[in-house]
This record gives C-alpha cells, sequence and structure tokens, in this order.
C-alpha cells in the first residue's frame, strides 16, 4: 500500500512490488491475479483503516461539535506532517484507474463514509445547539468533503502552506466549528 501512495499506481511495477513485500512474483499472483487487483485491496485496507481512523467517532451515537472538532485536528495535524502524501483514495479519484469498477467501488465507499459521517455528527451537534444551524447538514459535509479533497492535492505536492491552512479553516468554518 504504501509504495502505491508514494509513487501513484502507473509508476509502481510488479516487480517493485515483490521487492517491497519480500513475496515471490508466483505468490502475488496466487493471491491477487494482477497489479489492479491487489491495488484495489491495498485501496480497501486504506479506506478501512484510514476511515476508521477519521471517522469512527463521528459516527457514534452522540456524535457531535467535539467529533467534528477532532476530525479538524487530527486532519490538520497529518497535513502538516512531513510525511503527507495526501489520501491515497482522493488521490487515486482524479485518475483513469477510477473508472474500473473494483478502484471505483472503493473510492465511492470512502467519499459516502466520509460525507455520511460528517452529516451526522453535524447533525447531532445542530439538534443539540453545539452549532449554530449556518447551513444544512448534508451541505456542510459535502463542503467538508471538498476541503478534504483540495488540501489533500494541494498539500501533497506542495507540503502544508497556507492555502492548506486557509482550507482547513474555510472547513472548519463550513461546519460550525471555525
Amino acid at each position: 500500500m504504501n509504495l502505491f501512495w508514494q509513487r501513484g499506481y502507473d509508476a509502481v511495477s510488479f516487480d517493485d512490488l515483490v521487492a517491497a513485500t519480500g513475496a515471490s512474483r508466483r505468490g502475488l499472483y496466487s493471491l491477487w491475479g494482477s497489479k489492479e487487483d491487489l491495488f484495489a485491496a491495498a485501496m480497501a485496507r486504506y479506506r478501512h483503516g484510514v476511515g476508521d481512523y477519521f471517522f469512527d467517532d463521528m459516527e457514534a451515537d452522540g456524535a457531535g461539535r467535539a467529533e467534528i472538532e477532532a476530525f479538524w485536528d487530527k486532519f490538520e495535524a497529518g497535513a502538516r506532517s512531513d510525511q503527507f502524501r495526501g489520501c491515497l483514495i482522493m488521490r487515486t479519484a482524479n485518475q483513469p484507474l477510477a473508472r474500473r469498477p473494483a478502484i471505483g467501488a472503493e473510492i465511492t465507499g470512502y467519499f459516502d463514509r466520509f460525507q455520511s459521517a460528517f452529516g451526522h455528527a453535524l447533525a447531532g451537534a445542530v439538534k443539540r445547539g453545539e452549532v449554530e444551524k449556518v447551513v444544512d447538514p448534508a451541505i456542510a459535509s459535502a463542503l467538508a468533503f471538498g476541503v478534504a479533497y483540495a488540501v489533500s492535492a494541494v498539500a501533497s505536492e506542495g507540503g502544508f502552506d497556507r492555502h492548506a491552512e486557509q482550507l482547513i479553516a474555510a472547513g472548519r468554518a463550513a461546519t460550525g466549528v471555525g
């Protein structure tokens, strides 16, 4: 997964995967019939691991403002990290590979979970009066998604800069915690 995340799908050969994993070519092909199948499995692993890290708390019963703030804090800390490479799924969504069924399903699943988790926490925060209802939670969730997508693109190439910082501040504001 890290090799794909570092270089992107097209820049990774099957020989690179053999070298990185220490597995044999035959072993990799027996588990995954192709590089694309292996990439889809890596995407699924990433989607669940990263998704759980960012979204579990916002999906919980009683989620609200604190969970939204925690998301932005974790997201900003990650984006400020020297190792930040952007979101593997969001970066892949911009590639022709995203139109392949298995890859597209992983992308859609992650995107849907992102917006659903935000929508859930925002609805709870609005209902309890923890944030003002500036916009509909579904719209604010879509805005949060757009911010995360943009930061992933901007900061993965040029590092964390004032543009990424402004985008995150806008995301916080759009979700009532800025």
